[in-house]
């Protein structure tokens, strides 16, 4: 059995292939260059706090309670709590 195959429609189709292929790579590169940044200025109010049970305060953890403010292009605030031992 000797067949051949059509080469027209074989050579659309890998071409057809590569163009999806080559647009869809593409587009990825795209999204991932595409990088926000802000500058400015934040303040950290740190405030020392008490362990809050009896294990906490057995085990030598220290908890520190974080205030934060930004500024420049982007204002707003932030919260936070550091946990420490040792």
């Amino acid at each position: 059995m000797n067949m051949k195959f059509p080469r027209l429609p074989l050579a659309t189709l890998l071409c057809a292939i590569v163009c999806v292929t080559a647009s869809s790579a593409s587009h990825s590169a795209s999204q991932e260059s595409t990088i926000m940044q802000a500058h400015g200025d934040f303040d950290v109010k740190i405030t020392p706090q008490k362990p809050d049970n009896p294990d906490a305060e057995a085990a030598g953890f220290a908890r520190i309670a974080l205030d934060k403010r930004y500024h420049g292009a982007i204002e707003g605030t932030g919260r936070g709590e550091m946990l420490a031992s040792g």
